[in-house]
């Protein structure tokens, strides 16, 4: 095992060579999690970003259950494949996923620290849920929120600026980013009261995930915004 230089390093680790191997345990952990927490339950306490995107089935009429879930990461696969497939591919240096971690911890630190300077966010289920329902949640806005408003949304809007405005590669790219931080933003007002403050803080809270997945990859940026959440949830 031996460790990478910086160089190498922030080139494997923005891969999706190495974003596939970090993101999939994440995915299976939210899953059987989901399904254990509420085994017991009528209902599924699910990720708004994961929920919407089964009610959007529900209204084509699919009839979305775990298969759902199966359909999901055979699309992160082939998604992710397609990234290995076109990157030069080496052997896996297993020291690489305990630093991604690590950055990934120190990003999420920093992001808690900028935003709560705009506005102090508290993140929480009702009374009847316990931490381990929250900690759930935190792992499916990392998969399902950076997956849609950034992997997704980012390549779907840049690509909407630069086709169809005819816009220079540069601009749409920015703009790309600015409109999915805004949708990003906006789509949490269907859970939550107006109020500016914290519409601002989730808007710059865009923009900076998505600068971060820009430079830094989808594993790093998914799970700094569980490191994100989990500090808001455990710091008093």
């Amino acid at each position: 095992m031996n460790l990478p230089d910086w160089r190498t390093y922030l080139r494997e680790s923005r891969s999706f060579y190495y974003s596939l191997f970090l993101i999939l345990p994440l995915m299976v952990v939210y899953e059987v999690g989901t399904i254990w927490l509420f085994s017991n339950q009528p209902y599924e306490l699910r990720n708004a970003a994961d929920a919407l995107l089964r009610f959007i089935l529900e209204q084509i009429g699919a009839q979305p259950g775990y298969y759902f879930s199966i359909i999901f990461v055979a699309v992160l696969l082939i998604t992710m494949g397609s990234g290995v497939w076109r990157e030069e591919r080496q052997p896996l240096n297993s020291i690489v996923f305990p630093m991604m971690l690590v950055e990934s911890f120190l990003w999420g630190i920093a992001l808690y620290v900028v935003l709560q300077q705009l506005a102090q966010l508290v993140l929480g289920v009702t009374a009847s849920h316990t931490w381990l329902v929250q900690v759930n949640l935190a792992l499916g806005a990392g998969l399902y929120e950076e997956m849609i408003f950034r992997v997704i949304l980012i390549a779907a809007l840049t690509f909407i600026f630069h086709r169809g405005f005819r816009w220079n590669r540069n601009s749409s790219g920015w703009f790309g980013l600015v409109g999915a931080a805004a949708i990003f933003a906006g789509f949490h007002l269907f859970m939550e009261t107006f109020v500016w403050p914290v519409f601002i803080q989730r808007f710059v809270g865009g923009v900076l995930l998505g600068i971060l997945y820009l430079k830094r990859g989808y594993g790093i940026t998914a799970y700094s915004h569980i490191f994100y959440n989990l500090t808001i949830l455990f710091l008093p």
